[in-house]
């Protein structure tokens, strides 16, 4: 709307000048030279209100631009901490899934040993990251 508005009035800024200027003849033989002058201070302040607000518009999006960029920020490294978490815990699934026999897994709770040792590492591993504001 202010951009509207903006784009309505400014190109008038000649007129509004020409018409209180002290050398267009006919204004300035008039009895309305003063009306005309005072025409063009109420048309330049409506300018600058304009251009005041134009501006605030300006910063407000900046500003909305800047949070949506910051949350979106969080949003990677949040994404990008656990990806580099599960990858770790792939890793390890991968190399006690490989096909030659682990001592470790011929008693019966290897399995699980694993499992709560993988759980452990990821536990430790935000615990660590929430400590230092990583996620």
């Amino acid at each position: 709307m202010v951009s509207r508005l903006r784009r309505l009035i400014l190109p008038q800024r000649d007129v509004f000048y020409a018409l209180s200027c002290p050398d267009f003849t006919p204004v300035v033989e008039s009895p309305s030279a003063q009306h005309f002058q005072m025409l063009n201070h109420h048309y330049e302040n409506a300018v600058e209100g304009i251009e005041s607000s134009r501006d605030a518009v300006i910063g407000l999006f900046d500003l909305y631009a800047t949070r949506a960029a910051h949350k979106m920020n969080n949003t990677i490294k949040t994404l990008t901490f656990f990806t580099i978490v599960f990858g770790m815990l792939s890793v390890i699934a991968g190399v006690f899934g490989m096909n030659f026999e682990v001592g470790f897994f011929k008693e019966s709770e290897g399995f699980w040993k694993t499992i709560l040792g993988m759980f452990a590492l990821v536990s430790s591993l935000v615990i660590i990251a929430k400590l230092k504001n990583w996620i």
